[in-house]
C-alpha cells in the first residue's frame, strides 16, 4: 500500500467541509454537496476522506460523514478520483471494518461494496472479508459480515452469473457464520444467503438457464441453518419466514422432511405477530398459497392434505383477523363517510394513466397493455380483474391483501379437490364470520368478515348457496344508501368492501340462486353510486365494471338503470372517481354495446361525457380519459354516434395540429405530449369505426388531416406510431380517395414499419397495409419504388411475420393481421406470392382459422384460393391445414362466392388424388370430415 501524507491545509479544508455537512439549513447543505461533487474528481480528495474515516481520534459524526461521501465518490467518480490511489484507499477502508460505532461500520461496508464493483477487486475483497469474519473481535466480524451482505445485494449478477462459483463460495461462508454467537451476524448471514438464492433463481428465469448445481446442492444446508433460527423471536422471524416461502416455492421436495415443523412454526408466527408485527405475519401468510399449489399438484398425497387440514382450525380465523385494517392503514385513508361534495385534495389525485380498451381482432394493437397497469383511481393495486383488488388503501402487498388472497386460494382449492373437506373448512369459518358480523362488535371485525365472504364465494359457491339469501339480504341492507342507520352501516369502509363482495356474489351465484336475487344485488350496486362517500362510489364503480365484464347478457332495463345511476354519479364527481366512472362506461360499450344503439340510451351515456368534454380546455389532462372513453363507446353506438362526430373530429384534429406546431417550433423535443396525440388518434379511429364512410366529408374539408397523419406515422414514440397505423388502416378502409394522393410517402413508411422488433407498430402496420392493398388492387405493383419491387418487398416481410413465432400477448394478433394482409396481397398480385406458398401455407392457415371479421375472412381466403390455383403443388403437403382453415368459414362468413370457390377448389384436389382419395381422406379427424361434407360436399 503506497503511503499517503496529508497536506495540513487541505486536510483542514476537508474537515471544515465535513463539519458544515451537519448544518441542516438547505442553503448550506446545497453548497456543501456542490463542493463534494466538485472535489470528488480530485485524486487526493477521497484519500483525505478515507484517512478521516479511519482516524479514531476524530469525532464519530465527522467520520461517518467522511464514509458516506467516500462511498459516493467511489461509486460515481472511480476513474477520476479513486483509481490512482485505490490500493491506499482500499487498505484504509479494510482497516476500519472493526470500528466500534455501528453507523461508521455501515459506511465502511458501503465503501467496500462499491469498491467491489470495480474490475478485479471483487475476489480480492471477498478473500479479505472471509478472514475478517473469522476474527475473534466482535466488531471486525460484524463489519466484515455487513460488507459481504452488501456485496450479495449489490453484485448479484457478478456473483451468480455463469457457473456461479463465486456465489457458491460466498454461500458456504455465510452458512458457516449462521452459527455465530452474535445474533446480528447470524441474521445478516441468513438474509444474505437468501438474497443469493433469490438472485440465482431470478437470473435463471431471466436468462433461461439452470441454477448452478453447487447452489442447489446446498439447499439442505440452507434449510438446516434456517430451522436453527425457529426458536428465536424478534426480527429473525421475518427472515426465517421469507426463507421458508422461498424454499417452498422452488425446492419443495427439500422442504418436505421439515414440513411438520415448518407449518407449526408459520402458524405460530402468524398468530404471535398478527396485529403486532404485521409485516412478519405477512411473510408467514405468503407460504399458504404455495402449500395449496403443492396439494393441487400432489392430489394423491393424503398425508400432505391431512397435515395441512390439521392447521385449519387455527389458520382460518387468523386469516380473517389478518384482513382487519391496521392502525397504519387507517391513518393513510383521508376520505370520509360524507365527502362527495367536498373538494378533492390534490395529494389524493393519482397521476393520469391510459385506460385500456379491447381491440378489434385483426385490427388495433394495445402497445401499453401490461399486467401491472393500475387502472383504478381510489388507490387500488388493480389488474384487469377486479377480483384481485383486495384492498384500495395502499399499493403495497400487505397482510390484509395476503390474507384475503390466501383465503381465496383456499376456497378455490377446496372447491376443486373433492378429497379436501370443504365442509370442515366452512364449519370453522362460518361461525367465526358470524361472530364478527354480530351487532355491537368492532367495525374492523365486521369489515374483515364481509371481505372474507367475498374471498371464499367464488371457490365454494355450491356450499354457500343455501345461506346466500340471508347473506345477500344482510349485505344489501348494510350498503343501501337510502336506508337509515342502523340498517345502513355508518362506516364508509364497510360500505366500500360490501360493494366488492356483492360483485363477487353476483358472479359466484350465477345459476345458483334465484335470478331475482342477482337482479337485486345489481340494483343495490347501482344505487351505491349515489353514496355520499367518494371511496364507496369508487369501489362501487370498480365492482360494476367487473359485473359488466363477467355478465354474458345484460338486459336493456339494467343498462338503462345503470346509465341513470352513472349520470347521477357523474354530476357529483370531481376528479378522483372520474376515471373509474368512465371505465364503467367503457365496459358497458365493449361488453354490452348493443343497447347503446337505442337513441335515448345513447343520449344517456353521452350526456355526462359531453358535459365534461365541453367544460375542459384542450390542455386539461382529464380530457384524455374522456376522449379514451368516447373512442371505446363510438363503435358500440355505431351511427348513433353521428351527432357527436363533427365535434370529436374537429377537436382531435385541432389538438393534433397544435401539438405538431409546438413540436416544429421546438425542433421536436419530447415534452410529454405523446398521450394527447395517442388519444386524439384513437378517438378519430373510434369515430371511423362508428360512422364509417360518413366521416368522409369531414376529412375532405380538412386538407391538413393527411399531413398530420403522415407526421404521426414518423413519430419517434412507439405508442403514437402504433395508433397512427391503426388510424391509417381505418381511413384506408372508409376514405381511401383522400389518402390516394399520398401513396408514395405511405409506401415508404409501410415498408419500414413491417419489422417485428416493434410489435405494437408492426401489428397495426400490417392491418393498414392490408386495407391499402384492398383499395389499390393490382395497381399496388406501381407503388414506389415501382417496377413490381414494392409487392415483392412487402410479401417477403409479411411471410416472415406469418411464419415468425414471437412471444407476448400480441403475438396472435400479429400473425392474424399479417395473414390477412398477405391474403389481400395475393388477391392483387397472386403471381408475386404464389411461388413462395409452400414456405408459409401451414402457419397462414393456423392464423386464418382464428379470424372473426367476415370481410377480412372473405378477402384473405379468396386470396389463398388464387394462390392455390396458380401453384397447386405449393399446398400438397399442407392440404389438411387448408381444409381445416376452410371449415372455420361458417354462417355469414361463408358467402355464396366463397363457398362456390372452395367447393371447386377442394373437389378439384380430390379429383387430382384420384383412387388414393379414400385412404388420404380417412386420415382426417371425424369432426373435420363431417364439416367438409356439410360445408363443401367433400366426402
Amino acid at each position: 500500500m503506497a503511503a499517503f501524507t496529508p497536506n495540513e491545509g487541505h486536510y483542514k479544508q476537508v474537515v471544515e467541509l465535513l463539519q458544515q455537512a451537519s448544518n441542516p439549513q438547505p442553503a448550506v447543505q446545497a453548497a456543501v454537496w456542490q463542493s463534494f461533487n466538485e472535489y470528488s474528481t480530485r485524486v487526493d480528495f477521497n484519500c483525505y476522506l478515507a484517512h478521516i474515516m479511519a482516524d479514531r481520534t476524530m469525532e464519530a459524526g465527522l467520520r461517518q460523514w467522511a464514509g458516506l461521501v467516500l462511498s459516493k465518490g467511489i461509486k460515481n467518480n472511480y476513474e477520476d478520483g479513486v483509481k490512482a490511489n485505490v490500493s491506499w484507499i482500499q487498505g484504509r477502508v479494510m482497516e476500519t471494518l472493526g470500528e466500534e460505532n455501528a453507523q461508521i461500520r455501515n459506511a465502511v461496508a458501503n465503501c467496500v461494496s462499491h469498491l467491489a464493483s470495480q474490475g478485479g477487486l471483487l475476489r480480492t475483497l471477498l478473500e479479505g472479508l472471509y478472514g475478517a469474519m473469522d476474527s475473534p473481535d466482535e466488531h471486525t466480524a460484524s463489519g466484515a459480515c455487513k460488507a459481504v451482505c452488501n456485496i450479495c445485494e449489490d453484485h448479484l449478477e457478478a456473483l451468480a452469473g455463469g457457473k456461479a462459483e463465486g456465489a457458491a463460495q460466498v454461500l458456504q461462508v455465510l452458512l458457516k457464520h449462521t452459527a455465530s454467537a452474535n445474533p446480528s451476524t447470524r441474521e445478516q448471514c441468513l438474509t444474505a444467503a437468501l438474497t443469493l438464492y433469490r438472485g440465482c433463481n431470478e437470473l435463471q428465469l431471466l436468462h433461461n438457464c439452470e441454477v448452478p448445481e453447487a447452489m442447489t446442492a446446498r439447499v439442505p444446508d440452507f434449510l438446516k441453518a434456517t430451522m436453527r433460527f425457529a426458536g428465536e423471536a424478534g426480527s429473525t422471524q421475518g427472515v426465517v419466514c421469507s426463507a421458508l416461502v422461498f424454499v417452498g416455492d422452488f425446492y419443495f421436495a427439500e422442504l418436505r422432511p421439515y414440513l411438520v415443523d415448518t407449518l407449526a412454526y408459520l402458524v405460530t408466527v402468524q398468530k404471535q405477530c398478527t396485529g403486532v408485527q404485521d409485516e412478519v405475519a405477512r411473510e408467514a401468510c405468503d407460504f399458504w398459497p404455495i402449500m395449496l399449489e403443492q396439494i393441487e399438484d400432489r392430489r394423491d398425497d393424503a398425508e400432505l392434505r391431512a397435515l395441512f387440514e390439521g392447521h385449519l382450525p387455527t389458520l382460518l380465523p387468523l386469516l380473517v383477523t389478518g384482513m382487519r385494517y391496521s392502525d397504519l392503514q387507517l391513518s393513510m385513508i383521508h376520505q370520509a363517510s360524507d365527502d362527495v361534495s367536498q373538494p378533492d385534495r390534490a395529494e389524493d389525485i393519482l397521476p393520469r394513466w391510459r385506460m385500456k380498451g379491447k381491440k378489434k381482432a385483426a385490427g388495433h394493437a394495445d402497445p401499453n397493455a401490461s399486467p401491472a397497469d393500475a387502472e383504478d383511481a381510489d388507490d387500488e393495486a388493480s389488474s384487469d380483474d377486479d377480483d384481485d383488488d383486495w384492498d384500495g388503501d395502499d399499493l403495497l402487498w400487505s397482510l390484509r391483501k395476503s390474507s384475503a388472497s390466501t383465503l381465496d386460494c383456499l376456497a378455490l382449492t377446496f372447491g376443486a379437490i373433492p378429497e379436501l373437506n370443504s365442509g370442515a373448512m366452512l364449519n370453522v369459518l362460518v361461525p367465526d364470520i358470524a361472530r364478527r358480523l354480530a351487532p355491537g362488535g368492532d367495525w374492523r371485525d365486521r369489515e374483515a368478515a364481509i371481505m372474507a365472504l367475498g374471498a371464499i364465494c367464488e371457490g365454494l359457491p355450491n356450499e354457500l348457496a343455501p345461506h346466500a339469501g340471508k347473506l345477500i339480504e344482510g349485505l344489501m341492507a348494510s350498503a343501501d344508501p337510502a336506508a337509515p342507520p342502523p340498517t345502513k352501516d355508518a362506516n364508509f369502509l364497510i360500505r366500500s368492501i360490501t360493494s366488492w363482495t356483492l360483485q363477487r356474489f353476483h358472479t359466484a351465484f350465477d345459476g345458483k340462486v334465484d335470478q331475482g336475487m342477482r337482479d337485486a344485488m345489481y340494483s343495490c350496486l347501482v344505487q351505491q353510486l349515489g353514496d355520499r362517500s367518494k371511496k364507496v362510489v369508487g369501489a362501487t364503480a370498480s365492482a360494476l365494471r367487473a359485473v359488466l365484464n363477467k355478465t354474458e347478457e345484460l338486459s336493456e332495463a339494467h343498462a338503462e338503470q345503470l346509465l341513470r345511476g352513472l349520470n347521477a354519479a357523474f354530476a357529483a364527481c370531481q376528479t378522483i372517481n372520474l376515471n373509474l366512472l368512465l371505465n364503467v362506461c367503457v365496459a358497458l360499450g365493449e361488453d354490452h354495446g348493443e343497447h347503446l344503439s337505442r337513441p335515448d340510451l345513447a343520449q344517456l351515456v353521452m350526456a355526462p361525457l359531453t358535459a365534461r368534454w365541453q367544460g375542459m380546455p384542450d390542455e386539461d389532462v382529464r380530457l384524455q380519459a374522456v376522449m379514451s372513453c368516447m373512442a371505446a363507446l363510438a363503435p358500440a353506438m355505431g351511427h348513433g354516434f353521428q351527432p357527436f362526430v363533427k365535434e370529436c373530429f374537429d377537436r382531435s384534429v385541432r389538438i393534433l395540429h397544435a401539438r405538431a406546431e409546438a413540436r416544429r417550433q421546438s425542433q421536436y423535443e419530447p415534452n410529454g405530449d405523446e398521450d394527447y396525440i395517442v388519444y386524439c388518434l384513437d378517438l378519430l379511429g373510434g369515430v371511423l369505426d362508428a360512422v364509417e364512410s360518413s366521416v368522409e366529408p369531414l376529412i375532405a374539408a380538412t386538407p391538413v388531416f393527411a399531413e398530420l397523419l403522415l407526421a404521426c406515422l414518423h413519430d419517434p414514440n412507439v405508442s403514437v406510431r402504433s395508433s397512427a397505423y391503426a388510424l391509417l388502416g381505418d381511413v384506408a378502409h372508409f376514405a381511401w380517395p383522400h389518402l390516394a394522393p399520398h401513396a408514395e410517402p405511405l409506401a415508404a413508411v409501410l415498408r419500414g414499419a413491417l419489422e417485428i422488433t416493434t410489435p405494437a407498430v408492426c401489428i397495426n402496420a400490417a392491418y393498414a397495409l392490408g386495407e391499402v392493398v384492398v383499395n389499390i388492387g393490382p395497381s399496388v405493383r406501381e407503388m414506389p419504388p415501382g417496377g413490381g419491387a414494392f409487392p415483392e418487398e412487402v410479401a417477403a416481410k409479411l411471410i416472415r411475420l406469418v411464419t415468425a413465432k414471437p412471444s407476448g400477448q400480441n403475438a396472435q394478433l400479429l400473425g392474424e393481421n399479417a395473414a390477412v394482409a398477405l391474403g389481400r396481397l395475393a388477391l392483387a398480385c397472386p403471381d408475386v406470392v404464389a411461388p413462395r406458398m409452400d414456405t408459409f401455407i401451414k402457419p397462414w392457415c393456423l392464423h386464418a382459422k382464428r379470424l372473426t371479421n367476415e370481410r377480412e375472412q372473405e378477402q384473405a381466403f379468396m386470396g389463398l384460393s388464387r394462390l392455390i390455383r396458380l401453384n397447386p403443388s405449393g399446398c400438397y403437403a399442407a392440404f389438411a391445414y387448408v381444409c381445416d382453415a376452410a371449415c372455420s368459414l361458417e354462417g355469414d362468413a361463408l358467402t355464396d362466392a366463397l363457398r362456390k370457390e372452395y367447393v371447386a377448389l377442394l373437389n378439384g384436389f380430390k379429383s387430382h388424388i384420384g383412387a388414393g382419395w379414400p385412404q388420404y381422406f380417412s386420415q382426417f379427424s371425424a369432426k373435420l370430415r363431417e364439416k367438409l361434407a356439410r360445408l363443401y360436399g367433400l366426402a
